[in-house]
């Protein structure tokens, strides 16, 4: 319901007639209370017949709701998923038919639920790796195997419509350490979920081993890579190719030493150049604060002081004063 306007209005109307506070009062004891009150009553019937055959150190010894009563549980969330993209099919299409929906801004259409979409992705995650945990083995392991496909499915659907929201966002304004972070780990999330279904479930692998070297190379990816360096590059490029109308000038002060280079080939341009010398100003008055603190300094540091003009602003500022007629009023 945070995740999108419209879905949270028709919940509203249909639930209007109750106290929302005492719905969910009751809904949190019935989901705390009923899958307790079946284990407690398994383990003293169990203890009580002395039926109880799982033995101490047995891989199985957490197994021990029926698979009927997992079943029981998960259907309505996938009932509600369905609700969900039926209301709101032509609001995710319009993402990957790259139409803006109406009354939205770009920025808020990519960032309109996103992290209420992340939550959920972390809770159906949660939810197939509990319930593949702690549902006892029978003839019906199919059913769970294709729950967990339904959950698996529903969230990659999520994550990718939220993926496909900034991709636009991205089309149109280009890059930004928000921007890039934020795709980073929708990937993140949906290379996991694959590992936990594929692996984990369809070919009963442990995935821990698997996750873990996901992690690390995601991971790696961010420590490693010119992530600013690549910002600055895509942004600039884009905009002199004619791709970008305008550059968004305020996302370089974000950016660390490693985008200088790129920066700096746009001083002499006629929109962006006083900018873009303001901006080298502003690094050279910080490596001077700086001064000899070895630690704020890198490879990236001394990089940028090499191509980076001793004096990027004076000239060029008062050229473009002289552009200008200013008025008694101004």
């Amino acid at each position: 319901m945070n995740a999108d306007h419209g879905f949270n209005l028709k919940v509203d109307r249909l639930f209007g007639m109750f106290n929302s506070v005492q719905i969910f009062n009751i809904l949190f004891r019935f989901v705390i209370s009923i899958p307790l009150a079946f284990y407690l009553f398994g383990m003293l019937y169990a203890n009580a017949s002395k039926d109880n055959a799982v033995k101490t150190g047995s891989p199985d010894r957490f197994r021990f709701i029926a698979p009927t009563v997992a079943y029981s549980a998960i259907t309505p969330i996938c009932l509600l998923y369905v609700l969900f993209f039926i209301t709101q099919l032509g609001y995710f299409i319009s993402a990957f038919c790259d139409k803006l929906p109406a009354d939205f801004s770009y920025a808020e259409y990519a960032r309109k639920g996103f992290f209420e979409l992340c939550a959920v992705s972390a809770i159906n995650i949660g939810i197939v790796i509990v319930m593949n945990a702690v549902c006892k083995k029978s003839g019906k392991a199919t059913s769970l195997t294709v729950y967990s496909g339904i959950l698996t499915f529903f969230t990659l659907v999520l994550v990718t419509t939220a993926m496909s929201k900034m991709a636009m966002y991205i089309s149109r304004f280009g890059l930004s350490r928000l921007r890039v972070y934020s795709s980073w780990f929708m990937i993140l999330v949906m290379t996991v979920l694959l590992i936990i279904f594929i692996w984990g479930i369809l070919l009963k692998k442990n995935i821990w081993r698997a996750v873990f070297a996901v992690f690390t190379v995601m991971l790696s990816i961010i420590c490693f890579v010119d992530i600013d360096g690549y910002i600055a590059k895509y942004n600039i490029d884009g905009y002199k190719s004619g791709k970008y109308s305008k550059l968004d000038v305020s996302l370089f002060e974000e950016l660390s030493d490693s985008a200088v280079r790129y920066i700096v080939t746009m001083k002499d341009d006629p929109d962006y150049g006083y900018e873009a010398r303001s901006f080298l100003r502003d690094r050279l008055e910080k490596w001077e604060e700086d001064g000899e603190n070895f630690g704020n300094w890198n490879l990236a540091t001394l990089k940028a002081k090499k191509l980076c003009p001793k004096e990027p602003l004076p000239d060029f500022y008062a050229k473009q004063l002289n552009d200008y007629e200013f008025s008694r009023e101004d």
